[in-house]
């Protein structure tokens, strides 16, 4: 009798000491798949605009979500289907409902013409088809380099609106990211003042 229970107490003894076991996710926040070098393309009317690329992914169906680590996204002209700007990023994730891609930590984004603009933080709307920042940039070109607060840009990086800019050029002031590239409008000539007649 004595020995059977010496038995158990040292099975109890040894299913106890198990060490410090990892934490259980819930339900609702397990990943429905994990994937290693996931890669899917972004289309519109079935023409690619951009391809994502990650290191790894967490795939979750309900929230129709994934989460990515060591993300690319390139980006390509929906006529001619160039590749127009690469955005690289720690981390991010695919809200596949709302169709946004947002990518934190040492955010780069290079445009095929060679400019860079660096952020933490940066978002892709492909319903609106803009990238934007609501946090500081830097900016680097062939023409000059800038910083400001915050940023909406288009994909390709032609056009950016930019919050609290400041930076510097050579030659002139600070050139935003497609200046160069767009012509200047003219300025309409303002009408001529008519003069009334003062005499018959």
């Amino acid at each position: 009798m004595r020995r059977l229970m010496l038995m158990g107490t040292l099975l109890l003894a040894a299913c106890g000491d198990r060490g410090i076991e990892p934490p259980v996710a819930a339900a609702g926040d397990s990943a429905d798949q994990v994937m290693k070098g996931m890669a899917f393309n972004v289309t519109t009317e079935g023409v690619k605009i951009s391809k994502v690329e990650a290191e790894s992914a967490w795939v979750y169906n309900a929230r129709q979500m994934n989460d990515l680590k060591k993300l690319k996204v390139t980006f390509f002209d929906k006529a001619t289907g160039k590749e127009t700007s690469v955005v690289t990023a720690d981390s991010g994730s695919y809200n596949k409902k709302d169709q946004t891609l947002d990518a934190r930590g040492n955010v780069v984004a290079t445009a095929a013409n060679g400019k860079v603009l660096k952020s933490p933080h940066l978002v892709y709307d492909k319903v609106q088809n803009l990238i934007y920042s609501d946090t500081t940039y830097t900016f680097t070109s062939p023409d000059g380099a800038g910083s400001g607060a915050s940023f909406t840009a288009d994909p390709d990086f032609k056009q950016i609106r930019s919050q609290r800019m400041g930076g510097r050029v050579k030659g002139k002031g600070f050139v935003l990211p497609g200046q160069e590239d767009d012509k200047p409008t003219a300025k309409a000539s303002a009408p001529k003042p008519v003069v009334k007649g003062g005499g018959k």
